[in-house]
């Protein structure tokens, strides 16, 4: 039901923002690293190099005079004959009068507003001229949005290439015999929903049919002989994926190592059978 008009609506509690992807959260908690107007183009591109940085911004007190980067300096020299002899004794040239006009965008933003400035310019700052909060390249989005979506990615992997593996060792009647092994008291008292083909299955089903010892020999060729080695690396990833895909905490830096070595095992043992098949 919704709310009359006339009705105030009860605000997000601070708490709660956390599930939505800002601007902000590109942000380190040391500040942008700027320099002062009057510092020489050598001296700034030091500082640039030093930190590995393409552009910095250029600023007089608290003011956002513009963005120094590689590009506007090459741009604005190979543009002037004049400025170009004065890069002779480069010491006098100073950054303030290479610099580009910026794009602003706000902390509170959803991250896909910097898609569009992105696809322009090499960064663009976050707030305004007079408080600058930082800023932000292409780069930074990336590494941000593979942080956010490695979990989904390594989880894809490690799932479909175990069923791949089961479905190379074991042909679809043994599949079934193996099922039964595995499954059997989980489906007690209901037994024709009992699946017996890979995509009927849960992850954690999948998981138990291979770690069965009654079915382990048909897995031997393709996994290796070690069952204990699939079940430290495995099976660790069915409550993770539980976790992940019903929203119910963020993963630690444990989890996400879990994750991916799960999948560098699913890995290997799909390179394994692909050796075999040559």
């Amino acid at each position: 039901m919704t709310a009359p008009l006339d009705e105030p609506q009860t605000p997000a509690r601070p708490d709660e923002l956390h599930m939505f992807h800002r601007v902000s959260y590109l942000l380190s908690g040391d500040g942008p690293v700027t320099v002062p107007a009057d510092h020489t183009v050598p001296e700034t591109l030091k500082i640039m190099n030093g930190l590995g940085f393409n552009q910095v911004p250029v600023v007089a007190g608290n003011e956002v005079l513009g963005l120094f980067s590689h590009r506007s300096f090459t741009e604005r020299l190979v543009n002037s004959t004049w400025l170009w002899e004065k890069t002779r004794a480069p010491e006098q040239l100073v950054v303030e009068d290479f610099v580009e006009q910026p794009v602003y965008v706000r902390a509170v933003d959803p991250i896909d507003s910097l898609f569009a400035p992105l696809d322009g310019a090499d960064a663009v700052l976050v707030g305004d001229p007079d408080r600058l909060q930082g800023i932000v390249t292409g780069s930074d989005v990336i590494s941000y949005l593979y942080r956010v979506a490695s979990p989904y990615l390594l989880l894809k992997e490690t799932e479909t290439g175990l069923r791949s593996l089961i479905d190379a060792a074991v042909s679809p009647e043994q599949l079934e015999e193996c099922a039964r092994h595995a499954l059997a008291s989980l489906y007690k008292g209901r037994e024709d929903r009992l699946p017996t083909e890979l995509v009927a299955m849960t992850f954690d089903e999948q998981v138990s049919i291979v770690m069965n010892s009654r079915n382990w020999p048909h897995f031997v060729g393709i996994m290796g002989a070690n069952r204990d080695m699939f079940t430290y690396e495995i099976r660790p990833v069915g409550q993770i994926r539980n976790d992940v895909f019903h929203f119910k905490r963020e993963l630690t830096d444990e989890d996400l190592q879990k994750l991916a070595m799960a999948r560098a095992w699913v890995l290997r043992k799909m390179r394994r059978k692909a050796g075999q098949g040559r």
